[in-house]
């Protein structure tokens, strides 16, 4: 999995609004974006255990301008999560690249909501981490409230990610130009 490196993690640690949040006991999922961006710019569709992407990923980084995302307000999926939606046209045209780059077959492509199905976003919270609907519903109303104005970010690196133990762990941030 590939994702953006940005000060997100700057505004969920100093953020008075964010930390409140994080802490009313609404979204475990919440808390650990004060440790991690999880702005996934790229599935693990393509991303083979033998690295063969990794130079291609890391030639479209050395190529890709910085660019700035803007958190847009909190939307569903159905009623198994919850998230906050994320602007940018770059996110899209570097989400592009890298599936280029990587080549994963059309199925993958499908699978896990690439191409013209992705949607960047953040996650606040999913009933598959225990919570309810009527959770998620009340969690996006107050995301609102808590969180505006919704800040803007600069992402700067793509993080990349390895499973390990069924969890995805940092492996390497590749930075953007």
């Amino acid at each position: 999995m590939l994702s953006l490196n940005s000060g997100l993690r700057d505004f969920s640690n100093t953020s008075s609004k964010a930390l409140w949040f994080a802490r009313s006991g609404l979204s475990p999922v919440f808390r650990t974006v004060a440790t991690e961006t999880p702005i996934t710019v790229k599935a693990q569709g393509g991303l083979t255990p033998d690295l063969a992407w990794m130079d291609p990923v890391t030639a479209v980084c050395a190529a890709f301008p910085r660019f700035v995302v803007v958190i847009t307000g909190p939307g569903y999926f159905g009623d198994a999560v919850v998230y906050l939606g994320i602007a940018s046209g770059s996110i899209r045209e570097l989400h592009q690249q890298l599936i280029e780059a990587t080549s994963p077959d059309a199925g993958l492509v499908e699978r896990y909501f690439e191409g013209a199905r992705y949607m960047p976003h953040l996650t606040l919270g999913q009933t598959a981490m225990g919570l309810t609907p009527s959770q998620l519903e009340e969690m996006g109303r107050e995301a609102t409230g808590f969180l505006k104005p919704f800040p803007t970010f600069e992402v700067t690196s793509v993080r990349i990610y390895r499973e390990v133990n069924n969890r995805h762990e940092p492996f390497r941030d590749v930075p953007l130009v």
